[in-house]
């Protein structure tokens, strides 16, 4: 397996895991309900989040500093997962469902 393929794989069990403990209703529920609360799209809260991983890692980068409760990896997993929850969505299709070239696993 390589790397990459290990790090998708990392950041499905993540991802399910979180989705486990946070989310309610649906895949992108917490994003909805975002976007609702502040009146942003989903793409844009999507985003966000996408920018406070680069800005803390961009900050740890200038500083040299050690993370004390989230390590790099972290920051890292959470970075390219919010980037292919970004991604999902914009595959998302008005019916809800993702749409694929590739057969169901």
């Amino acid at each position: 397996m390589s790397k990459f393929e290990e790090a998708l794989d990392i950041m499905r069990d993540l991802h399910r895991q979180k989705n486990n403990d946070y989310s309610s209703a649906g895949e992108f529920d917490n994003f909805e309900i975002t976007a609702k609360a502040t009146g942003l799209s989903v793409e844009m809260v999507i985003l966000v989040q996408i920018a406070n991983k680069i800005a803390r890692l961009n900050a740890l980068n200038k500083t040299g500093k050690q993370p004390n409760f989230e390590s790099l990896e972290d920051t890292w997993k959470d970075l390219a997962t919010y980037s292919t929850i970004g991604y999902s969505y914009f595959l998302k299709d008005k019916k809800g469902t993702i749409k694929s070239n590739e057969p169901d696993r």
